[in-house]
């Protein structure tokens, strides 16, 4: 496959078409010890950052967030073209790590929702993007 030259200099094409830019793209920071290249699968840690997800065996699979728009180091940046639709606001059912998530009912207050991590993919509907340390407390959640 030929190479494209851009501004003089020879660069490797990773994506052809770019990965639906009118769709959901979110920044995260990559893991300590991580680093990410572009077009590659990304996962979340328990604290809501990224990194790739080694050998899919099928259980890492639905933890998939997106794909890496940018190459990046452990702590910089990457924009993530993202598997999901949207981002809502919600509250955490208890404490739990970013992650797939289940609707699980309205929060005290009843304005916003609630999620509780979820073990399988089958049950989930969606990924926290953070960390709770306790019920109610307030959470992004990427729908998909």
């Amino acid at each position: 496959m030929a190479q494209l030259t851009a501004m003089g200099g020879q660069t490797k094409t990773i994506f052809l078409n770019e990965a639906e830019s009118h769709k959901l793209h979110l920044a995260f920071t990559v893991a300590a010890g991580q680093t990410v290249k572009r077009g590659q699968p990304v996962i979340l840690n328990a604290d809501g950052d990224i990194l790739p997800p080694g050998t899919l065996d099928g259980t890492l699979n639905p933890q998939i967030i997106g794909y890496s728009v940018h190459n990046a180091a452990a702590g910089e940046e990457a924009t993530i073209a993202m598997r999901g639709y949207c981002v809502v606001f919600a509250v955490a059912a208890a404490a739990q790590n970013a992650g797939l998530v289940s609707y699980n009912g309205l929060g005290t207050d009843t304005d916003y929702t609630k999620y509780a991590a979820e073990a399988t993919a089958a049950e989930s509907n969606g990924w926290s993007l953070d960390k709770a340390t306790a019920a109610q407390e307030m959470i992004r959640v990427v729908l998909k």
